[in-house]
């Protein structure tokens, strides 16, 4: 780990983008940590499953049962392999702090340089030092229950001395390459779960509470505070007969419901949409339109409310759409439809946004063919990429873009906004990132996506991390969205992989089935075969496409 990952070690989760300084700085009194009860830190730690996506439950699986209950099954010395390294790297990788790019890269090479004996040899050494002759195991019934076990297991604890967690933690440190403080606490916190937490940022926030700073508390590091933010995590646990890395869980769920409690408009209710107009009825969501004064949001024009049914799953999308929406509208709110609020009830979750009564451009592809000539088409390809160009520098990538989500503000001039941020992805300032879920829409999704979605079931992580995508995934689906509105036609009705043959003829006839349309020019066809490119390396990232369409010659 370099010194910036030192400095700034974190446990940010696989959740939406939020920017600290925005949202909700201040926190309930009955949250806060010197008051809260144990009837409500036992109700927000059972929050906590429904925050994390689907495609990360695998390593919160591997952290917080797989890999402890192996370790707790060795009746002699235990350690870990160098599989269970490469996976917590990805772990923290995933859930810390944003670094750069060659930060990411450097630290990635030095984990898997490690030598697998040396591996189990140093931790085995670390875990040996914490658990010291003070140690002990006692019988735990949480990982049995958790594992679909019935006999119980035997806790690993340490000795709960400073000095012995100091200790352990540099021989951690010293003895593996690119592990530094962050990932030696958390390497730690996986045998020791019920006395070491992993130390997030979120963590100390909550234990440290500041009223005027509130989740965006400012801070740096350091030993001693690593030391303190774990006594007191101690404490907790040890009041509310739980783990310590139960109090990580919670810091976290807090967290994510403080930041967008900011949002929230309690003007927006089910009472809004008694009398509205249902404009759209989809699987688990209702679009109304509604007057603006009548949700408290002081427009002359409509707006429109989603209702969203509650589950699980689709939390996590609503809490994509408010925090990247808000972030967006914020941004630019000419390129990307304007986030007024939301509001919940007990089954359902509301999102209030700009109305733009048009339509989506699908729709208008299909009743209005004619306004959509080569002008109009890259005036709309400009205006996406522009909106493409501030998601990306704030490190958020669509991965659903599709003319379903491209609404047409007016056709003459054409003007777009872009929508629907469910599945939006921030991305570290790395500017990679590895996604696992067959995220997106059948003929738009771009082929390393269906990659990785076809390879979901390889258990192998190592083959998982071969098929890293980013934000070129919205660069193949732009190009989609020109050809579609070229060729009137879409130009994959299935998915295709890289491998796939018909994915090769398919690409090699875009020139030639535009040609024969002829409803762009030559600089304009070539410019679409340079976004559907197979090979990702050789896609242009979004500056590129931009300057890459001053030559494109749109005419009337």
């Amino acid at each position: 780990m370099d010194s910036g990952d030192e400095e700034r070690q974190d446990g940010g989760h696989n959740v939406p983008f939020v920017d600290e300084s925005e949202g909700q700085r201040e926190i309930s009194d009955k949250d806060k940590c010197d008051r809260i009860t144990s009837e409500r830190f036992k109700e927000l730690l059972t929050k906590y499953p429904d925050y994390i996506r689907e495609v990360y439950r695998d390593v919160e699986q591997h952290r917080f049962v797989n890999i402890p209950r192996r370790l707790e099954g060795k009746k002699g010395s235990f350690y870990l392999t160098k599989d269970d390294l490469i996976n917590m790297d990805r772990w923290i990788q995933k859930r810390g702090t944003p670094l750069d790019q060659r930060i990411h890269e450097s630290t990635a090479k030095k984990i898997h340089e490690n030598d697998k004996e040396e591996v189990e040899k140093v931790t085995q050494k670390a875990f040996k030092r914490y658990q010291g002759p003070g140690g002990s195991r006692r019988k735990s019934a949480r990982l049995a229950k958790k594992s679909n076990q019935g006999d119980m297991d035997e806790t690993i604890t340490g000795t709960g001395k400073d000095e012995d967690f100091i200790e352990a933690m540099k021989i951690l440190k010293t003895g593996l390459t690119g592990v530094h403080r962050a990932r030696a606490n958390l390497l730690l916190s996986i045998p020791f779960y019920k006395t070491v937490p992993y130390c997030s940022r979120a963590l100390y926030r909550w234990l440290n509470w500041s009223e005027e700073e509130g989740w965006a508390q400012s801070f740096t590091w350091t030993d001693t505070k690593l030391i303190e933010t774990i006594n007191k995590v101690r404490k907790l646990a040890a009041d509310f007969k739980v783990d310590a890395v139960d109090v990580e869980k919670v810091s976290f769920v807090l967290e994510r419901d403080g930041l967008i409690e900011g949002f929230r408009r309690a003007t927006i209710t089910k009472d809004s949409i008694k009398e509205a107009t249902l404009i759209a009825d989809l699987p688990w969501t209702r679009v109304y339109s509604v007057e603006g004064p009548n949700v408290g949001i002081q427009k002359e024009k409509k707006v429109a409310i989603k209702r969203i049914y509650k589950s699980p799953r689709l939390k996590l999308r609503f809490l994509a759409e408010v925090t990247i929406s808000n972030k967006l509208t914020k941004l630019s709110p000419e390129h990307f439809v304007e986030f007024y609020g939301w509001n919940e009830t007990q089954d359902f979750l509301y999102v209030a946004m700009e109305l733009v009564e048009e339509g989506d451009l699908e729709k208008s592809l299909r009743e209005h063919r004619e306004r959509w000539n080569e002008c109009a088409i890259r005036a709309v390809t400009k205006q996406i990429l522009e909106g493409l160009r501030f998601m990306h520098e704030a490190y958020i990538v669509h991965r659903d873009l599709k003319p379903q989500n491209i609404l047409v503000v007016s056709s003459k001039p054409a003007r777009i906004k872009i929508a629907d941020f469910g599945i939006s992805k921030r991305l570290s300032n790395r500017g990679t990132t590895v996604f696992q879920t067959g995220i997106g829409t059948n003929g738009y999704k771009a082929p390393e996506v269906v990659e990785q979605w076809r390879r979901e079931g390889d258990e192998s992580y190592l083959a998982a991390r071969q098929t890293a995508y980013t934000f070129n995934v919205d660069i193949w689906s732009l190009g989609c969205i020109v050809y579609r509105m070229a060729k009137r036609e879409h130009l994959f009705t299935d998915n295709y992989s890289e491998s796939d043959p018909a994915l090769r003829e398919r690409v090699k006839g875009i020139k030639t089935n535009l040609n024969k349309e002829r409803r762009i020019g030559r600089t304009g066809i070539d410019f679409v075969c340079g976004l559907i490119v197979i090979e990702t390396k050789q896609r242009p990232d979004v500056g590129t496409a931009l300057e890459r369409l001053e030559s494109w010659e749109g005419s009337e």
